[in-house]
Order: structure tokens, then C-alpha cells, then sequence
């Protein structure tokens, strides 16, 4: 399946913001709305996923986005002809992570 294509990034770096921008341009249904709750119906978080589910769901032909936080070049057994690789700012990935743990479990 050449039109799988990894959205690589270190955790709270955008990955998931990068999903919805992806999953709304290349969305069948232009008039449907994506949120949390049907985003992985869009795209995928895992190779494991139901892909034929998000073949449904996207334009024909359409790429498969996979989130991913491994290393692009160490996802093994797949030779991905392209991807997406998101870089953020190392302080705003860790003030961000931070916030999040601390949602978590304050204190």
C-alpha cells in the first residue's frame, strides 16, 4: 500500500492537530464533522488499524495518514515512500507535556 503515510513526531508536538488538518482536506464527506470521538475513522494510529474503514471515509485514492512517535527511519517492515515529519521548539514540547501530566494528576 503505497499511499500510507506516517505523521511522525516527539509526543504534544502537533501530531494530532496535523491529523485534523489532514482528516478535514481529505474527508469524503466535506459536510461531515470531525472530532475526537471519529477522528481515527479519518486516520489511523497504528498500522494495526481498521484501514479499510478510513479507505471509506477518505477521497478516493486518498492517503492513509498513520500518527506515529517512533522513529520514522525504525518503523520496521514498511518502506513508506513518503512522510511527515513534525518538529516543535524542545521548551514548548516540554511545557506542553507538562501541562498535560499535570491534567493528569495535578500536584
Amino acid at each position: 500500500m503505497n499511499n500510507l503515510i506516517p505523521i511522525v513526531s516527539y509526543p504534544k508536538s502537533g501530531n494530532t492537530w496535523m491529523r485534523f488538518l489532514l482528516a478535514n482536506v481529505f474527508k469524503r464527506n466535506k459536510k461531515e464533522s470531525i472530532n475526537f470521538k471519529n477522528i481515527n475513522n479519518f486516520t489511523a494510529t497504528s498500522i494495526f488499524d481498521n484501514l479499510d474503514l478510513i479507505k471509506q471515509n477518505v477521497i478516493e485514492d486518498g492517503p492513509i495518514f498513520i500518527k506515529q512517535h517512533a522513529n520514522y527511519h525504525n518503523i520496521d517492515n514498511y518502506d513508506f515512500k513518503k512522510a511527515i515529519y513534525i518538529y516543535r521548539n524542545g521548551f514548548d514540547v516540554l511545557y506542553s507535556y507538562w501541562h498535560f501530566t499535570d491534567a493528569q494528576s495535578p500536584g
